[in-house]
């Protein structure tokens, strides 16, 4: 960190400091860090694949609450305060830079916060503090929460609602952090596939995801020589089989929200808990459908222009069962008319 202090405005910091905190699974400080790396370096910062990868993996832990905003074993007590270590970014980031990157300071809770202790719950009542006088007079000064079931559930309560405001709110800044990073570099395949990956998490329509991973696509096709070459050629396979799963999970979504929305109108609900029209709901199966045999097609150009290149290759009969199970796919959504 001391280099860091010694070099605030060097985009090479940052992108040291933002690799540093995704391995240790820092999920706040590597946001912020990435974050001010792009404001400062802009379209001259380099954008290390193993890193955004390793950042994306951390994100993703977050918002699904498989860990906590600071999960790093070795980290501090101070570290896990306030959303893992914005003291620290607040004393070393550019002064220009921190009302827009701290902005948020305090918009992440410890993922395993607590409530004040000595707060009274007042479901619990009377009967609660006369528990408590008779067994201080026991000598039992120090009464944990847990020993009330009310208060305690309550707190718990607390605690969830707390982390579920917290995700949301960071799911929100990793979109707008992506998003500058997509402004900036429009030509980043691997940026596309972690855009994807985010955004299969964050929105439960997965069309998002699926259009990135078309872009995703874009750049890898057009990588000069790709056809010849088995490293291009392989990472043309990764990302034409991603976005087949993405065009599968999205037509396996308008399927289904069609299929609720039949299944409400059959038993004339008066309410539904979906805004969406027939009429939305229709074109929203067109695209997914689309979706699918874009993806299809994708697959077809690919085979046909590398196979005489690389058709002894595991890539080629990937994308060989690839196209099947998508011609499954469409044929048992059916054709929407």
């Amino acid at each position: 960190s001391q280099a860091l202090r010694n070099n605030r405005r060097s985009w090479r910091m940052w992108q040291n400091y933002f690799a540093i905190g995704a391995e240790l699974k820092e999920v706040t400080e590597a946001t912020q860090a990435l974050f001010i790396m792009l404001d400062i370096g802009a379209r001259d910062v380099i954008l290390e694949s193993k890193s955004l990868s390793n950042f994306t993996d951390v994100a993703i832990a977050y918002i699904r609450g498989e860990i906590r905003s600071c999960d790093n074993p070795h980290a501090g007590d101070e570290a896990m305060v306030g959303g893992g270590g914005s003291n620290v970014l607040s004393s070393l980031a550019p002064k220009s830079l921190l009302d827009e990157v701290l902005k948020d300071d305090q918009m992440l809770v410890q993922h395993n916060a607590t409530t004040d202790p000595t707060e009274e719950s007042a479901a619990a009542g009377e009967d609660v503090e006369e528990a408590a006088i008779d067994l201080v007079a026991f000598g039992a000064e120090d009464i944990p929460d847990t020993f009330f079931p009310a208060k305690e559930e309550k707190r718990l309560a607390e605690v969830a609602k707390q982390n579920e405001l917290a995700i949301t709110r960071y799911s929100a800044r990793v979109v707008e952090v992506f998003n500058k990073a997509m402004s900036l570099f429009v030509n980043n395949a691997d940026l596309y596939d972690c855009a994807a990956r985010i955004f299969a998490v964050v929105e439960t329509n997965p069309q998002k995801a699926f259009q990135y991973r078309e872009k995703e696509y874009r750049v890898t096709s057009q990588v000069d020589q790709w056809a010849r070459d088995q490293t291009k050629f392989n990472r043309l396979v990764q990302a034409l089989s991603s976005m087949s799963n993405d065009a599968i999970a999205f037509l396996e979504y308008a399927s289904a929200a069609q299929q609720q929305a039949a299944t409400t109108s059959d038993a004339t609900s008066t309410s539904s808990s979906s805004t969406a029209t027939p009429v939305d709901l229709l074109k929203q199966m067109k695209d997914a459908y689309d979706a699918v045999k874009t993806t299809e097609s994708h697959i077809d150009a690919t085979l046909l222009a590398s196979g005489d290149y690389m058709d002894a290759e595991d890539g080629y009969r990937k994308l060989e069962v690839l196209r099947k199970k998508l011609n499954t796919a469409t044929r048992k959504a059916n054709k929407p008319q």
